[in-house]
């Protein structure tokens, strides 16, 4: 299986982009369909809620299992020297500026809430020119690129 095409369906990064390929369509439909701009701002808001609150409980798992001893001696090092208050600040900022000393799955979440801004700003901007799909497809081709 790892020699084959496959291969690309059981890996992970695979589906993330899938993930983050379909959030991008779905999160402006609102917006389109509306075109009101508090689609926008409560969308932004809303994100922010739903993505923090399931990583701050995931990362205050994370904390719980190391403080109480659960984990190897060696491991989890820079998570021992950690006290709450990194726990709260990292939980609220951290992992959104990349963090990943508490799990190293949690770097997609910087990746999907920064694209999820960039995503209502584009929808915001290009909603009022009629031929806003070649905006998409250049925009599309050069975060491929890049």
């Amino acid at each position: 299986m790892r020699a084959s095409p496959l291969n690309v369906f059981v890996h992970g990064y695979f589906w993330v982009v899938v993930f983050f390929i379909l959030s991008g369509f779905v999160l402006p439909l609102r917006y389109f369909a509306t075109r009101k701009d508090s689609c926008i701002y409560g969308g932004t808001f809303r994100r922010y809620l739903r993505l923090m609150i399931p990583a701050a409980v995931a990362i205050s798992l994370y904390y719980w299992v190391v403080k109480m001893g659960f984990t190897q001696p060696k491991s989890f090092r820079t998570l021992k020297r950690k006290n709450f208050a990194h726990l709260i600040f990292d939980g609220l900022f951290g992992i959104w500026f990349g963090d990943t000393s508490y799990c190293i799955a949690t770097w997609t979440l910087s990746i999907e809430l920064f694209a999820t801004f960039f995503v209502y700003l584009l929808a915001s901007t290009a909603i009022n020119y009629r031929n806003r799909f070649y905006i998409y497809v250049l925009v599309c081709l050069f975060v491929f690129i890049v």
